[in-house]
C-alpha cells in the first residue's frame, strides 16, 4: 500500500514540477512523442518505451520483467507487451493525473487491483489500470 501511494504522490509531483520547470522533463519529452508511439513489435521498441527506459529505468525493467517472465523468449510479444503498458503507464502521467475530474482514490483503487507482488515488488499492469479506471469513473456519475 505504501508503494501505491508513493507512485501517486510521485505522479502528481512529476507533473506539478514539469508544469513549474524550464528544463525538459520526463513528461514533456513523453508529450513530444506522444503522437508517433506505436505497439507494433515488428518496428521494436516504442519511443515511448525507449523515453521511459532512458528517463526512469526502475519503472521500465518492471514492465520488461513482467513481460519476459510472462512471455519467455517470445521476442516479439515481449517487445508488444513493453510497449503496450509504457504507452499505458505515461497516458497515466499525461492525461489522467492532469485533468480537472482526475480522482486519485479511483487510480489507487485500480493500481491496487491491478497489481501483482513478486517477493517484495508490486508489478502493475499498467493497461488495465487505466481501463479500469476510466471504466470507474465513466459509471461514476450515480
Amino acid at each position: 500500500m505504501k508503494k501505491v501511494i508513493l507512485l501517486v504522490v510521485l505522479l502528481a509531483f512529476t507533473l506539478n514540477v514539469s508544469s513549474q520547470a524550464t528544463t525538459p522533463t520526463l513528461s514533456k519529452t513523453i508529450r513530444s512523442v506522444q503522437k508517433t508511439a506505436d505497439t507494433n513489435p515488428e518496428n521494436g521498441l516504442s519511443r515511448y518505451a525507449k523515453n521511459l527506459r532512458g528517463a526512469d529505468p526502475k519503472e521500465y525493467n518492471l514492465i520488461k520483467f513482467i513481460a519476459v517472465d510472462t512471455w519467455g523468449d517470445n521476442h516479439r510479444m515481449v517487445i508488444y507487451t513493453i510497449n503496450k503498458q509504457v504507452k499505458a503507464y505515461i497516458s497515466i502521467m499525461t492525461d489522467l493525473v492532469g485533468r480537472k475530474d482526475f480522482d486519485k482514490d479511483t487510480l489507487v483503487n485500480s493500481m491496487i487491483k491491478w497489481r501483482k507482488k513478486v517477493g517484495s515488488t508490486f508489478y502493475y499492469d499498467w493497461s488495465m489500470i487505466v481501463y479500469d479506471y476510466k471504466k470507474q469513473m465513466k459509471n461514476k456519475d450515480y
